[in-house]
């Protein structure tokens, strides 16, 4: 069974969606888009949908084309319903500008992130990649 939010696999990149299905019995859920304030409720359902009797979540963040803090919070919130075991979440998928805010806001201390290999990063994200938008990511930190 796969639960949606949003257009997950719509030509518009920007878009949030996200969906759950199940994946050799691990549950996946896939984030796309841009994820601001303005999605922040459709990111929390997802999250709570998907931690719902799970014991591990896979979030696969390929997709993102921008996270702001309300990413990162989710990320934080899926933790702490799975018992705060940093193996209980992986995030997968992360180019280098998202892994970057994955990093700096230490949620790579809280939870597994698997490296995506060079060759197969989207171009757009690719490190050292000059072409890549400079508003791809954004963190907000607190004071």
């Amino acid at each position: 069974m796969v639960h949606r939010w949003g257009p997950v696999g719509d030509a518009h990149p920007n878009r949030f969606g996200a969906a759950i299905r199940n994946e050799a019995g691990l549950v996946v859920l896939t984030l796309e888009g841009e994820i601001d304030i303005a999605v922040e409720a459709a990111l929390g359902d997802a999250i709570e949908d998907a931690v719902a009797g799970a014991r591990r979540l896979t979030i696969d963040v390929s997709g993102v084309t921008f996270m702001g803090a309300v990413g990162v919070s989710a990320i934080v919130r899926a933790h702490q319903a799975l018992g705060q075991l940093k193996e209980a979440v992986l995030i997968r998928g992360a180019p280098a500008a998202l892994r970057r805010v994955l990093v700096i806001s230490g949620i790579d201390r809280l939870v597994t992130v698997q490296d995506v290999p060079a060759a197969d990063a989207p171009s757009s994200h690719r490190v050292g990649d000059l072409r890549a938008s400079p508003r791809t990511f954004v963190l907000v930190t607190r004071h």
